[in-house]
């Protein structure tokens, strides 16, 4: 009885290792994800349409993108693979965004938030869904929709005792933005 018991427990306890949802590697976790199976290839780059209420820098823009070796361009509604508006109905908080991969227009990334902020936290969780296989790159086709739990989303560098120059306080901020982090806590 108590062997069977315990066999019944272990494979319980190992049913979520398998077969379950795909998830994204999004840092932090989004709210909501839903993969739907399939990935869209960015064959020739990446054709952004951004949204001239967005305010955006397109050079910014094209700097996420850019580690990854992804070529963009900027270019019509119509042309474009990645389509960056504000939608006030996106999101309720600030900072929320939605995110959808080949929804209504098959091989098309909508990136909607109701603030600038929320663009850019779209757009840099779109950088880390993107695979990358010897060149070739695609994106899962999913939905995300995301907000930030906390307002204050920090980090702290104490460099009062040992300075680390202005390089890896430059790269501390890239990461900074890739993570969603807001505010820098610099001691001096």
């Amino acid at each position: 009885m108590n062997i069977k018991l315990i066999y019944l427990f272990c494979l319980a306890f190992c049913l979520p290792l398998f077969g379950g949802a795909q998830e994204l590697p999004i840092v932090p976790k989004p709210l909501h994800a839903q993969v739907k199976g399939g990935d869209i290839a960015l064959k020739n780059g990446l054709r952004i349409y951004l949204d001239p209420d967005a305010q955006l820098n397109k050079l910014y823009i094209s700097s996420i993108f850019y580690e990854l070796r992804i070529q963009t361009s900027f270019t019509s509604k119509s042309d474009a693979d990645l389509v960056v508006k504000l939608n006030e109905k996106a999101s309720s908080n600030n900072e929320g965004y939605r995110l959808t991969i080949g929804n209504k227009h098959k091989n098309r990334i909508t990136a909607e938030a109701s603030t600038k902020n929320g663009l850019l936290y779209a757009l840099q969780s779109l950088r880390q869904i993107i695979k990358n296989d010897q060149g070739k790159f695609s994106v899962p086709v999913c939905t995300i929709e995301d907000e930030p739990a906390f307002p204050w989303r920090a980090f702290m560098l104490d460099e009062s005792r040992h300075f680390h120059g202005m390089h890896v306080v430059k790269g501390l901020l890239d990461e900074m933005a890739r993570l969603k982090l807001n505010i820098f806590h610099w001691h001096l």
